[in-house]
């Protein structure tokens, strides 16, 4: 309880997290939505109710955010009174202007974010779409799931004119502050012990917010992956025949691609929905955090192999959930600098059912990220088909880079559907096709070698020219010309030093990255 004439409670760990970053202005972690089709004889006054209704049974869908005199973070504040309005259009209308869109920055989080809304689009008289979106701050993509299959539930009762409902809600203001009693818990030691190890070993990968400005903060991409019908299939029967679970088997292809492309220094983080107590799995509030997995395959792994290890981080990760907040991944514990992470994956399942005895709902598409990540693959599984996305922070990736990992992780996917036992170094990343392409395309080029320079003396030739353009990027490494030139040429000298002249061998055995193109430039000096 807070003075002021305020009862108020204080913010989770997710949502003081989600609060810092909407202070740096950050993009994605601001709103999740639901797309949900409805099929059938709707009555949309008992919708309305519908939806009122579960406003009541969820405090989250009624909070306000105050930020007291002299506070940094703001106290939660349940408003008792909040309702929503649905929207009503048709499809052939424009849609009406919005307080807020998904994937808009929202200066008015400060001071209370729009909670719930929900826009009911008309297709014909038995075919309506029901878009769901709020704030990431009272909810999470799991919540829009709760509310949907509640609201189902309630339009069944009302219609048949039922008192049986739901039964009483878990609120997500006492689950908070469970949340942030066990920061602090004896209990929670090892946990906390585990993210802080886990934090030393990831340090160098996580990404410094400061480091860009406003403006580039706010801009992302996304690219839909092309997965076959065949491929989506071959996935989800896997599963069935208990040789994998689809989420797994994709984000391990994930982790392999961005092995093989050279981003393996970079940390993997996935999405768990903090609700791994069977009693949490109706709470509606923002509870899904990115947790960092520590794997790096090994090339001469198989891809089952790997996918073992991947198989046990998650689980580790899952264990330990509930422990985890972003200070423990801190430098040192004065070090306030906020940080993101660069891949991330996320895995979410269509829900469908009956709303009343004629009509049918599904949901057709979730999104929803509560944290700044560099890039993030999401997988959304409906009606038996795979809809895989690459969603990505434009100053670090270019749409470029985005479909070239596109196209190689649709590849790599299918390569190791079909051959899950070899080593992850022999998974192709180009189609057969696409080579045959690449092949013509260069097989009447012809250079002249003789005329050329050595290969190093061209590039100090480029250095001195224009030193500042980027000469190599692996993963969130680069380095421009002038920068390359100078540590080539120190590891020249002391090559030189060591007694390396012509015709010496230099072995070079590292990983790649940008100390192996160092390497060679400073052996052939």
């Amino acid at each position: 309880m807070l003075n002021q004439n305020i009862e108020g409670y204080q913010l989770s760990p997710v949502q003081r997290r989600l609060w810092l970053l909407a202070g740096m202005d950050a993009t994605e972690a601001y709103l999740v939505s639901a797309t949900v089709r409805l099929q059938g004889s709707l009555d949309k006054h008992i919708l309305q109710k519908a939806a009122n209704a579960v406003v009541q049974r969820h405090e989250a869908l009624r909070t306000r955010f105050c930020v007291l005199p002299g506070m940094a973070l703001a106290v939660q504040v349940i408003d008792e009174n909040s309702r929503v309005e649905i929207e009503h259009t048709r499809a052939e209308e424009p849609a009406p202007e919005r307080s807020i869109a998904v994937g808009d920055s929202m200066p008015q989080l400060r001071s209370s974010p729009p909670g719930l809304q929900l826009r009911l689009v008309e297709l014909d008289a038995r075919n309506h779409i029901l878009e769901a979106t709020a704030s990431a701050l009272q909810s999470d993509a799991k919540s829009l799931k709760v509310i949907v299959e509640e609201m189902a539930q309630i339009y069944q009762c009302i219609e048949a004119e039922s008192s049986a409902a739901p039964g009483p809600a878990l609120q997500y203001a006492d689950i908070s502050q469970w949340l942030n009693e066990l920061a602090e818990a004896k209990e929670a030691t090892i946990g906390r012990k585990h993210w802080t190890s886990t934090g030393l070993r990831i340090a160098e990968s996580l990404i410094s917010i400061e480091e860009c400005g406003a403006f580039e903060r706010n801009k992302t991409e996304t690219l839909p992956v092309t997965v076959t019908a065949g491929l989506s299939e071959h996935l989800i029967l896997g599963e069935s025949g208990g040789r994998w679970r689809t989420s797994e088997f994709v984000l391990t292809a994930w982790v392999v691609l961005l092995h093989k492309l050279g981003y393996g220094s970079s940390c993997m983080t996935m999405s768990l929905d903090g609700r791994s107590d069977q009693r949490l799995s109706t709470v509606v509030g923002p509870l899904t955090r990115y947790l960092p997995l520590t794997i790096q395959p090994g090339r001469e792994q198989s891809f089952l192999a790997v996918m073992e290890r991947m198989k046990t981080s998650c689980a580790r990760a899952a264990k330990w959930q509930d422990c985890f907040v972003w200070e423990l991944l801190q430098f040192r514990e004065d070090d306030q600098t906020l940080r993101h992470f660069p891949f991330a994956f996320d895995y979410s399942v269509s829900a469908s059912g009956q709303f009343g005895h004629d009509l049918s709902f599904s949901i057709t598409e979730l999104n929803g990220c509560t944290d700044q990540i560099g890039m993030r693959l999401s997988c959304f599984e409906y009606k038996g088909q795979l809809k895989l996305k690459l969603t990505w922070l434009s100053h670090l990736h270019s749409r470029q880079e985005a479909d070239t990992i596109a196209e190689a992780l649709a590849t790599c996917l299918a390569d190791a559907i079909e051959r899950p036992g070899v080593p992850i170094r022999e998974l192709n990343l180009v189609d057969a096709s696409s080579a045959a392409k690449l092949i013509r395309n260069n097989q009447d080029v012809v250079i002249d070698f003789a005329s050329c320079h050595f290969v190093h003396r061209q590039f100090s030739e480029q250095a001195a020219t224009d030193p500042q353009a980027p000469a190599v990027v692996s993963g969130l490494q680069s380095l421009t010309y002038g920068e390359l030139e100078r540590r080539s040429n120190q590891l020249a000298r002391y090559l030189q030093e060591q007694g390396v002249g012509p015709e010496v061998c230099v072995g070079l055995c590292m990983e790649r990255g940008v100390e192996v193109i160092i390497g060679l430039l400073g052996i052939l000096k």
